[in-house]
């Protein structure tokens, strides 16, 4: 069996003795299930970014409560807290 890969941007062919064939199996399963992994975990930490990013934003947002619609007045519409309009 021959066993192809890529060494300093080349790809090399190696012959496998019938030996090592099945250890070797092993290892290639092995690593492309480490290849699959990284692969997930990247994708995992975008979405961890997104996340992270969101509860930044909402941290931010400004939580004061705005009067209800009712009782907002215009600024010339108000009075002292002594009654008497402002004097301008």
């Amino acid at each position: 069996m021959v066993l192809s890969a890529s060494e300093a941007g080349r790809t090399r062919l190696r012959v496998i003795p019938k030996g090592a064939l099945t250890e070797v199996k092993l290892k290639v399963a092995r690593y492309q299930q480490l290849r699959r992994g990284r692969t997930r975990l990247g994708e995992i930490y975008k979405k961890m970014l997104a996340v992270i990013d969101q509860m930044e934003a909402l941290r931010r947002e400004d939580m004061t409560p705005e009067p209800p619609a009712e009782s907002r007045r215009p600024a010339s519409a108000r009075t002292r807290r002594t009654g008497k309009p402002k004097i301008p």
